[in-house]
């Protein structure tokens, strides 16, 4: 009879935000999310010691924490802890414009005050004027935006948090201090209880090339056609193996030294592969990688996976089997590709449902999944892979309620078992599948529309691509240190990363994207800067 297993895969990423020029992060996300997701869901794991998870800890984040703790601040943070009677016109108009920056629902509606001060701000017809609003609403606003962005679950063990929220208005420079000291007691303590984890075998831990880049697309921009052979691609052609290799190395070397052990598996940027950097990440020591399904179909000749009652696959035992793919010089990698809908179903759909209903869909689903599969022989590997922060925003209680009811499910059935990645190849290795070619792709429509294609996208290509060719002419006449050389192609590592491309044309939206824009285009400055030549004028403008 056929054995059901059930991984999951968290995905725990953001860009590098700091300025080359400034020093600071310009944007707050990888504090905000360190105490809204990536501790508490190791902390919620814990409390099901039956279930199984990896986690993907992106290197670009890593660093990002590891800064902060050495006294890094965003411009964010600044603000929040100057004293409210001590803030500039300027630094007042922009708490008025960023620090509304959470789900109304989910989070601002939960703070009674921070309801009231956001309808004056968007109701009121002088809720963009600096003038209309009282210092103490300005530090109300200083508590509140942080707060709301600290999961509940740490009221348990920091009781200040929970007389804070109880306090609800006309908080003290003191309250500030209070929630931001707490910000930093956890990012603080991330790394490192995610080594214990790591250690103890509690969770895998897998990595990703160090500034989250498109690693096919880094190997060479016109792989895009491998994937979809009518995509309009940039003027300039890039073609880097090498940096790709770096990224990875980069990476790789990160993760032994910040969690202790090196990595068996691999989080490709946006699940992005090919076979020729998947033949680099095997050289870096690397004994799988996951990617989706439609890799898995197109690479079988078809389109996608055919699809019958409760969404299962036609062809179950097919995406549910790991697969073996020969490389170069005799080496070779297994792929696991992660069931589409199920993934989906949580990273978007399920927030919209009651915690109950969702896992009962959930459950529901994967019973018909073994249901299918229980009259074969083997075992077979449900992956469940997906973006393990943003989701949450719009989950009841962030989701803590959905996930712990879920554990709780999946704790008390006999019919699935979950498992890590890494133990199921390790222990089925001989049995594992062989899959003779690997089309080109990434997890949206196994193509690469959402970096490349688009004018804007393919602009922030070219601008890429020439301050690269610009840097090797000069570094090639050998007048600079080898130590600005590593300083050059670190800034180009940096502007290799995806979410640039991600925001540049259509079809994402952000209230963040000049910030991007900015940033982006300050990367490639600073090339110029550190080799002493000039700045092109095409860098100081806005590409979108």
């Amino acid at each position: 009879m056929g054995k059901l297993f059930l991984s999951f895969i968290w995905h725990n990423h953001q860009p590098y935000y700091k300025d080359p020029y400034t020093g600071k992060f310009a944007l707050p996300w990888v504090r905000l999310h360190a105490t809204k997701d990536y501790l508490d869901m190791l902390l919620l794991k814990q409390k099901y010691p039956k279930i199984k998870a990896t986690f993907n800890m992106v290197p670009s984040l890593i660093r990002q924490l590891q800064e902060y703790g050495e006294g890094n601040t965003d411009y964010y943070l600044d603000v929040t802890l100057k004293e409210a009677e001590s803030l500039s016109e300027d630094e007042k108009a922009f708490i008025l414009q960023n620090f509304f920056k959470a789900d109304f629902t989910k989070k601002i509606s939960k703070f009674p005050r921070y309801a009231e001060l956001y309808a004056k701000r968007f109701s009121h017809e002088l809720g963009e004027n600096v003038s209309s609003w009282a210092i103490n609403e300005f530090r109300d606003l200083q508590v509140l935006f942080n707060l709301s962005w600290i999961d509940p679950l740490y009221y348990e063990e920091y009781p200040e948090l929970r007389y804070i929220a109880q306090k609800e208005r006309d908080f003290t420079h003191e309250d500030v201090h209070t929630v931001i000291d707490i910000q930093m007691r956890i990012m603080k303590r991330l790394v490192d209880d995610y080594k214990q984890a790591n250690i103890n075998g509690e969770v895998d831990l897998i990595f990703s090339p160090y500034y989250h880049p498109i690693l096919p697309l880094l190997y060479d921009t016109r792989s895009a056609r491998d994937a979809k052979p009518d995509v309009a691609l940039p003027n300039l052609v890039f073609h880097s193996p090498g940096d790709a290799k770096r990224q990875l190395e980069k990476g790789w070397a990160q993760h032994v030294a910040f969690f202790g052990k090196p990595p068996t598996g691999f989080w490709p940027s946006e699940e992005s592969v090919s076979t020729d950097v998947l033949d680099i990440a095997a050289q870096t020591g690397v004994s799988w990688a996951v990617t989706d399904e439609r890799i898995l179909a197109k690479s079988l000749g078809m389109e996608y996976f055919k699809r019958g009652y409760k969404d299962v696959p036609e062809q179950a035992q097919v995406l549910y089997s790991p697969y073996k793919l020969p490389l170069n010089d005799g080496r070779e990698i297994t792929l696991v590709f992660r069931d589409q809908v199920l993934s989906d179903l949580i990273g978007f759909e399920y927030a919209k449902w009651s915690a109950d209903a969702a896992v009962s869909d959930f459950m529901s689903r994967l019973e018909t999944i073994y249901r299918k599969i229980e009259p074969l022989q083997g075992d077979y590997l449900v992956t469940v892979a997906l973006d393990g922060e943003n989701c949450w925003e719009y989950y009841d209680n962030d989701g803590y309620d959905f996930l712990s009811a879920l554990y709780n499910a999946l704790s008390n059935v006999d019919w699935v078992t979950t498992e890590t990645v890494g133990n199921f190849i390790s222990v089925h290795d001989n049995d594992l599948g062989k899959l003779e070619k690997m089309k080109t792709g990434s997890w949206i429509y196994a193509n690469f529309d959402m970096w490349i294609g688009d004018p804007l996208k393919n602009k922030a290509w070219d601008y890429l691509t020439a301050v690269k060719h610009a840097a090797d002419l000069v570094l090639r006449k050998g007048t600079n240190t080898d130590e600005i050389a590593e300083q050059v192609e670190e800034q180009l590592l940096i502007a290799e990363g995806s979410d640039w491309f991600w925001w540049y044309g259509k079809p994402n939206e952000s209230v963040d994207k000049p910030v991007f824009d900015e940033l982006f285009r300050n990367n490639l400055k600073k090339v110029y800067s550190l080799l002493d030549e000039p700045i092109p004028e095409f860098l100081n403008e806005p590409i979108s």
